[in-house]
């Protein structure tokens, strides 16, 4: 709705106003009326700021549940590839490798133990 001023010129009446400057306003004025509207522009620009560091939060949480399903995804494969070191029948020489027997099962277990950790992990951090 319209107010019409003294000079016959229709003009929004003040509490419709946003975010426009007193300047094309003549007939509105006094120290009080530009407080207001300083208050009203800051409050604006605090929600906008917290606007944007909340989508900006957003973006940052989707990147990092992106990484930690792509790390969990090569954890889960890194698992299986362990299990099928320790399923494998090699053929070993008796006499001289039994510590390389025991080296390769060990490392395979604790690639395995450390897979499962990192799985864990990153499932974890993505559901909490």
């Amino acid at each position: 709705r319209l107010v019409r001023s003294e000079s016959g010129v229709e003009r929004r009446p003040l509490s419709l106003l946003s975010s426009c400057s007193l300047s094309t306003y003549p007939n509105v004025g006094g120290r009080q009326t530009q407080s207001k509207m300083i208050q009203a522009e800051r409050s604006e620009l605090e929600t906008h700021l917290q606007r944007s560091t909340v989508a900006i939060r957003e973006r940052e949480l989707a990147t990092f549940t992106e990484n930690f399903a792509v790390l969990s995804t090569q954890s889960v494969f890194l698992t299986g590839l362990g299990f099928g070191g320790i399923t494998m029948t090699p053929i070993w020489d008796p006499e001289d490798r039994v510590v390389t027997q025991c080296f390769f099962y060990t490392a395979c277990t604790m690639a395995i133990g450390f897979n499962v950790l990192t799985m864990c992990i990153t499932s974890w951090s993505m559901i909490f």
